[in-house]
């Protein structure tokens, strides 16, 4: 299954692109979000790296997109990242699948 290109994450469509070795070394990270951009870049590495590291972004998208922030109860913070994560994954089977596929979610 190929990689994804893009991830719509609430109300944005992000754009994914998979960078080689050189950008890693630039920016010493797996993945990065933009959110003003609606970019998330993701480092190709193995199959396992590249399915967690896609979610890491993703999430970060969803804290940006619902406002989480520092200072939220526990609760209300979980409360809002469990909502976007499930709208996030309603809205992108094909993501889902391809994070499926690279074996982190077989059971």
């Amino acid at each position: 299954m190929n990689r994804p290109k893009s991830i719509k994450v609430l109300n944005l469509d992000y754009r994914v692109e998979w960078c080689d070795d050189d950008w890693r070394e630039q920016t010493e990270s797996h993945g990065q979000h933009s959110y003003a951009r609606q970019l998330i870049r993701i480092q190709k590495t193995t199959p396992q790296i590249e399915a967690d590291t896609l979610l890491h972004e993703v999430m970060h998208a969803v804290c940006d997109g619902m406002s989480l922030a520092d200072g939220m109860s526990e609760e209300d913070y979980v409360s809002r990242l469990s909502t976007g994560l499930l709208t996030v994954w309603r809205d992108n089977p094909k993501v889902l699948e391809w994070i499926r596929c690279n074996n982190v979610l077989q059971s």
